[in-house]
């Protein structure tokens, strides 16, 4: 879970049909999140639901709110539901900076700390533990298969950087580059492991500052 950049104008079908989840606000969000789930950060390609952030239980009056709607794959959508109301909010907080996402590659699990302990962070924590590493001791299927496809990443990721520590190249060092590409997926988790090595973290410590500009 990383910081995320909104359009600033609403799509027009938020005020126009009172619907929350018209043709314009998918590809407004598919555009704006570079097609990943805002939760895991894993691409959704067509399988995606838009989420409201503040749940419709909870607070019905954003139902239609253009910074309450996110797009969010279906698995983490399930994982989160209403039971998550004090989470960090994406649009204003860089989340990638209050938390911290470990892997621990022995045990096949997921560690998610708190870096900065402000509002929202324990929460936010306790959903992204549930989404890596299941909410009991063992993973359903849906949940070990989605912990495959991010070990996939994240080995092909920490491959990269072996390969660059090995020949630190200008293809080596590009090649690390597009693996953190805001449009690609687990940064939050790519970000983990650079800050294990400090001096791989001060070479791509500009890669990974996400959505920190203005939204061009």
């Amino acid at each position: 879970m990383i910081q995320l950049k909104k359009a600033a104008t609403p799509p027009a079908s938020l005020s126009t049909t009172g619907h929350y989840n018209g043709q314009d606000v998918q590809e407004q969000l598919m555009r704006d999140q570079h097609g990943k789930c805002y939760l895991c950060e894993d691409k959704v390609r067509q399988h995606y639901q838009i989420e409201h952030f503040q749940s419709q239980a909870n607070a019905p009056e954003l139902t239609t709110d253009w910074n309450n709607l996110f797009l969010s794959c279906g698995y983490c959508n399930q994982k989160k539901s209403h039971r998550f109301p004090t989470l960090l909010n994406p649009l204003t907080i860089p989340v990638e900076e209050a938390l911290d996402i470990q892997t621990d590659w022995y045990r096949k699990r997921v560690h998610i700390e708190v870096r900065q302990n402000i509002p929202g962070a324990e929460s936010t924590r306790e959903l992204l533990h549930r989404i890596h590493n299941g909410a009991g001791g063992m993973r359903t299927f849906r949940e070990q298969m989605f912990y495959r496809e991010f070990e996939n990443e994240l080995s092909c990721f920490l491959s990269a950087l072996e390969l660059y520590q090995h020949n630190p190249s200008p293809s080596t060092r590009a090649e690390v580059a597009k693996l953190l590409h805001i449009s690609q997926p687990f940064l939050a988790a790519k970000l983990g492991e650079l800050r294990a090595v400090p001096d791989l973290y001060a070479e791509f410590k500009d890669d990974v500052h996400w959505n920190r500009g203005s939204k061009s």
